[in-house]
Formats: structure tokens, sequence, C-alpha cells
């Protein structure tokens, strides 16, 4: 698929017209390199248990890319998808006795009748679900929001309350002169 790519832009196979002139940037190539392989070196190594799961998801991708290559690939040999679809439900239709009992029938149809009584009901009571719950939303972050701004008042006023009586406190321990208008210790 590349090749074709290539073959298509005319990449690859022309050579450059320009002289290649060696300069110190070519010569330091090596170690820039080096040096980018050892950086990567070292967080593979630091972040090593990380690569079970990386090495899990990239099976996973190949391996859906693969299938959807291929199917894509028998799809675009058949004249239509529609051709494709057509032969499913043909089979299907063929031995739908043997596929599905009949009692499954009626309650595929039981089934089938629900879930479209369901989602009219969602669709005609979607405004209202959606109203609901942004007020719900409202009330619970109001709620919380005034739960903590009094939660903050509260620590904020004994913060005062403990910066008052210290300053109190040192104010009448370095001034003797108003230690006169305390209360003697036998009243407090």
């Amino acid at each position: 698929m590349f090749n074709q790519i290539r073959a298509y832009y005319h990449v690859g196979s022309e050579q450059s017209s320009l002289p290649v002139t060696s300069t110190s940037s070519a010569s330091s190539t090596p170690y820039f390199t080096f040096v980018l392989w050892s950086l990567v070196a070292i967080k593979v190594y630091q972040f090593y248990w990380y690569l079970g799961r990386i090495l899990i998801f990239v099976i996973i991708y190949k391996t859906i890319k693969k299938i959807l290559i291929e199917t894509y690939i028998y799809l675009m040999k058949k004249e239509s998808v529609q051709y494709v679809i057509q032969r499913i439900i043909d089979f299907l239709q063929a031995r739908r006795d043997v596929l599905t009992p009949s009692p499954l029938h009626g309650l595929f149809r039981f089934l089938i009748k629900g879930d479209k009584k369901f989602n009219y009901g969602l669709q005609t009571s979607i405004d209202y679900l959606v109203s609901a719950i942004m007020i719900v939303t409202l009330l619970i972050t109001v709620l919380f929001g005034t739960i903590l701004l009094i939660i903050q008042i509260r620590h904020e006023s004994i913060h005062m309350v403990k910066l008052t009586s210290n300053l109190i406190n040192e104010t009448i321990v370095l001034q003797p002169s108003f230690q006169h208008m305390l209360p003697d210790k036998e009243h407090m």
C-alpha cells in the first residue's frame, strides 16, 4: 500500500538535485540520535510496567485493524454492501425457526414494543428530566457552597478571636501600667 502511495506521489524514486555538503551539524547527528534513544531507553526503564498494558492495546488495535481491512477488502470484492446484507438477511430468514424458537418470537416482539414505548417516553420527557437534573445540581451546589462558607466563616472568626486575645495579652504584659485595670487574682 505504501509503495503505491510512494509511486503515486513519486516519493523516494528521485534523487535530490541539491548538492550534499558536510557541515558540523551532519557530524553531530549520530550523537543527537544516541542522546534521543538514550532518553527513550531511560523512560522505558522507568515505566517498564506500562509496557505490558501498552502491548495489550497495541495487539487489540492491530487485530481490529486487520479484521477491518480484511472485511473491507472482502466487501469491496462484492458488488455492494447491500448484496452482503441481503444475503445475511436471506440466510437468517431461511433458518428463522431453527435460530429462534416460536416462544422467543413473542418475547422479541414484546421487548421491541416495550423498547419503542420506553424510547418514546424518554423523548417526550427529556426536557423535564434535564430541567430536574439541572435544578437538583444547582441545589446541591448551593448547599455545599453554603456549608463551606459557614465552615470558612467559623474558622476565620476563631482565628480572629485568637489574634485579639493574643494582642490583648501581649499588650498587658508589655505595658505594666494597664495591669491595674485587670481584676485581682482572687476575683478571677
